[in-house]
């Protein structure tokens, strides 16, 4: 009897733990990979210039995330806004904020994914 409930637990254990991979697919995280690629152009230098300069179309040509579209916008602190917005359904969009390049001159850069 013993270990018939023995069994019965790791049979138990053994469905709940396959089950559980199959129930929840991996999602993709959208904020965490827009975050890491802005994040490693501003690393390595590009993301500031493009940005101070206003040139949204070489900065969104450095972007590289495999697999889905995506643009840049440059927006200043005043609110005006250098890129394009995508027109469509289902668009992620995120922002990193710098604060400029050797001056205060925030700018937001914001990444449009779909």
């Amino acid at each position: 009897m013993l270990e018939a409930v023995i069994a019965g637990i790791i049979i138990i254990g053994f469905v709940a733990v396959v089950s559980r991979t199959y129930i929840n697919p991996s999602q993709e995280d959208f904020t965490l990979q827009a975050y890491q690629s802005l994040e490693s152009l501003d690393d390595q230098g590009i993301l500031r210039p493009y940005a101070q300069a206003g040139d949204w179309g070489s900065l969104n040509s450095e972007v590289r995330i495999y697999g889905k579209n995506h643009t840049i916008e440059i927006c200043d602190r005043s609110g005006n806004c250098a890129g394009q917005k995508p027109q469509g359904a289902n668009v992620w969009a995120g922002s990193y904020i710098i604060s400029g390049d050797q001056n205060y001159q925030p700018m937001q850069i914001k990444l449009y994914l779909w």
